[in-house]
């Protein structure tokens, strides 16, 4: 899984997402619009041959591999959180929960 944007600056997101999701969880090393608008332009430009080759997986920044300890502690918080909050409890309805 990638991370960008804001969330991909902090260490403790990283890994807290790392570990509630049981995924590695990686940050690409430059800014993902940057290199998103330069790959099209040289695509247009025909540097590049098609859109594969375009695609290559940025360098990476940073790389979190999940914890099984701290993510047992994080799944009963979450769980505590969806009790109180009234939010869905499982893992696979946790993406569709809004903290708003």
């Amino acid at each position: 899984m990638w991370l960008i944007g804001g969330g991909a600056k902090s260490k403790i997101f990283g890994t807290d997402v790392c570990d509630i999701t049981g995924l590695k969880v990686k940050v690409p090393k430059t800014n993902e619009i940057t290199l998103v608008v330069v790959r099209s332009m040289l695509l247009s430009a025909s540097i590049y041959k098609n859109h594969e080759q375009a695609c290559i997986s940025p360098e990476i920044k940073a790389e979190y591999k999940p914890d099984p300890k701290t993510a047992c502690i994080l799944s009963e918080k979450i769980r505590t959180f969806c009790k109180i909050s009234g939010q869905p409890g499982n893992m696979s309805e946790l993406s569709e929960m809004s903290f708003i």
